[in-house]
């Protein structure tokens, strides 16, 4: 009889302890949700096991035994895909199918860069294999004709019909499709440059008096002329202050924007260039950017700081060197561009 006792418990305690796996195991696979991630890279000819650790190290998984136990169960471990994945906040299930299904097609990664033109753009784009530069000139140089208008974006609602795009769209990192159409592209970087705007932030522009398309060309030519956030504000803060003596801006950017020039300091007879866009003839801001800004240099231009510098020069090596008078620029000149 003990004997039979004896049998009868160790049965119901693995049954019990079976039970309490079943729980376990079945807990880990569908309830427990392991951290979001993106671009998460699974090569070719990459085991099992191999992911496993990964998806474990990553946080995408919580448990590995019960990740490769269930692919086992279902017989999926031959048929996980290799790809590039963004998971979402999931379960073990809900994994393991996105893994067989394989990743979707994401697209080229194309990241344009602070302070690029759109030439820049255009030829990154192209580069890339995601359209022709010639056609997304064609398209952001004549916005209006090509259906980029204020009530369909309504980032452009300050933006003279005069100038092009220049300044509107938003240097990040982006994937697009190859062959995807200029329309597509420009409008993800239109709604990109909105979102970027807190309430806070435009509220600020509009009780200064300042429209969105003055501050991204305030800040376009702080793109192409300072590095830092700290020189941004107060260069910022000096160029509002020559606008608001009737003083030129006098900027070498938007004479390299004339000419397609990259040099540190322009010449003379550029200066003398009869162009809209030259602040060394014209007074106040250009009309438009010169480049496209990013988020520091729209900031910069918003919240600009006050000082008692009129004068500014960058030295060769990159600092920003500050005068009040123009005596000490030229002094500044002498010492630090010679």
């Amino acid at each position: 009889m003990k004997i039979f006792k004896t049998i009868f418990i160790f049965v119901v305690f693995g049954f019990i302890g079976a039970v309490l796996a079943g729980v376990w195991f079945a807990w880990n696979l569908t309830a427990v949700k392991g951290q979001a991630v993106n671009e998460f890279v699974i090569e070719q000819g990459e085991g099992v096991n191999q992911v496993s650790a990964r998806l474990y190290e990553a946080g995408v998984i919580k448990s590995k035994l019960v990740f490769e136990t269930y692919l086992y169960l279902r017989g999926w471990e031959p048929k996980i895909k290799a790809g590039e994945y963004d998971f979402p906040s999931a379960s073990i299930v809900e994994v393991s199918d996105i893994l067989v299904k394989g990743a979707p097609e994401r697209g080229v990664k194309v990241t344009f860069i602070e302070g690029w033109t759109l030439k820049d753009m255009a030829q990154e784009l192209e580069e890339k294999g995601v359209l022709s530069a010639e056609d997304f000139m064609d398209k952001v140089q004549k916005p209006k004709a090509n259906g980029f208008t204020q009530d369909k974006y309504p980032v452009l609602y300050s933006k003279p019909d005069t100038v092009d795009l220049e300044g509107y769209l938003f240097p990040d990192t982006y994937r697009f499709k190859k062959g995807t159409d200029v329309e597509k592209v420009v409008g993800t970087m239109l709604d990109n440059l909105l979102k970027k705007f807190t309430p806070q932030m435009a509220a600020d522009m509009d009780r200064q008096g300042k429209t969105l398309h003055e501050i991204l060309t305030m800040a376009s030519i702080l793109e192409k002329e300072v590095r830092s956030l700290e020189d941004k504000k107060i260069v910022a803060g000096i160029l509002w202050k020559r606008i608001e003596i009737g003083m030129p801006l006098q900027v070498d950017a938007t004479v390299n924007y004339i000419t397609g020039g990259k040099k540190p300091s322009v010449t003379i007879d550029e200066t003398k260039i009869d162009n809209p866009f030259n602040t060394y003839m014209y007074k106040g801001l250009p009309p438009g950017p010169i480049s496209n800004p990013g988020l520091e240099s729209i900031i910069a231009a918003i919240y600009p700081e006050k000082s008692d510098y009129l004068f500014y020069l960058t030295s060769p090596d990159g600092k920003v060197i500050y005068s009040k008078t123009f005596e000490e620029h030229v002094r500044n000149k002498n010492k630090y561009l010679k």
